[in-house]
């Protein structure tokens, strides 16, 4: 390391995954999940499976994401993931509705 340079904190990665279901807890095929860097303001965005689940690999530990599902017109509460996080996956189950 030169003279001056600090070192930054080492990559750590975790992965969220889950499922999105409907109001009777039926998976939810072609739902379309967004994951967002609250900072940065990127989104990546994922389609679920013919069983609903979705998953985001590589997720940045150092940063903070909000999480949410959408499917027809209808929208799930958003999920805060909070940095930095620890080196478990987090599996959540999202359920749009219509507000």
């Amino acid at each position: 390391m030169l003279p001056g340079q600090t070192r930054k904190p080492e990559a750590k990665w975790f992965t969220v995954k889950g499922t999105v279901v409907d109001n009777q807890g039926h998976p939810v095929p072609a739902g379309m999940v967004s994951l967002k860097d609250t900072q940065s303001k990127t989104l990546s965005m994922k389609r679920t499976d013919g069983n609903g689940h979705f998953t985001f690999s590589w997720v940045d530990a150092h940063c903070d994401y909000e999480i949410y599902a959408e499917q027809e017109g209808a929208v799930s509460e958003k999920v805060l993931i909070s940095a930095p996080h620890k080196d478990e996956d987090i599996v959540l189950k999202l359920k749009p509705s219509r507000k």
